[in-house]
């Protein structure tokens, strides 16, 4: 399969990546529009992957891009990391032009994923005590809630490496961010407009080469 672009979106996309750290890809893919029309639906994603390839171990997702698209509009964390990950194992034209409407289109929205994704990575630390270090996990909140931090308040797309995060720590991080919230420079919701442009306009590429 021809992918649209695969980027990293695990550990090594932090700069956090240890000797055995796993490759955590993201592989975004365009459904034939013509299928469209004769359907009237879209395959959305399609079943992790974890396998070996030449001595690495690699956890792979898979995403339609309009599925892509639609969570970007809503303003999701996970598909800004897909599309903005500073490590891009292979790019195109589509991918450049989606970072820069997210970059472009950043909102406050964006706080009710962040904060989900960090409860829920500190729900873990509980949960998974017996087979992971809690610190793990309240790293991965803190860089959650960092991101959130510098996006919501600032404007800003940083990957910041966290280490060494206590639990008052995360606290805190999760106060910041609401305060952020409440400050914020940018507009309370995604404008759509761009995404629903760009997605238009590759379907209509795709078209037209299929033809």
């Amino acid at each position: 399969m021809n992918y649209l672009f695969v980027t990293e979106v695990g550990s090594r996309m932090w700069g956090m990546a240890k000797s055995d750290s796993d490759y955590d890809l993201f592989s975004v893919f365009a459904q034939p529009s013509s299928e469209y029309l004769r359907t009237s639906s879209f395959e959305g994603t399609r079943p992790h992957k974890t396998y070996i390839e030449d001595g690495k171990e690699i956890d792979a997702q898979f995403m339609e891009i309009g599925h892509l698209v639609n969570l970007l509009k809503k303003g999701n964390v996970n598909a800004i990391w897909a599309v903005c990950s500073p490590v891009v194992h292979v790019d195109s034209k589509y991918r450049q032009a989606l970072e820069q409407i997210v970059k472009n289109n950043l909102s406050s929205q964006t706080y009710a994923s962040v904060n989900g994704m960090a409860h829920s990575q500190m729900n873990d630390t509980v949960k998974r005590a017996a087979m992971r270090d809690p610190e793990k996990n309240r790293n991965t909140a803190a860089r959650t809630l960092q991101f959130g931090i510098n996006l919501i308040g600032a404007a800003e797309i940083r990957f910041d490496p966290v280490s060494g995060a206590s639990p008052s720590e995360v606290g805190m991080l999760f106060s910041e961010l609401d305060a952020v919230r409440d400050t914020s420079p940018l507009p309370d919701e995604v404008n759509r407009k761009p995404f629903e442009d760009f997605l238009y306009d590759l379907r209509m590429d795709e078209i037209m080469k299929s033809r």
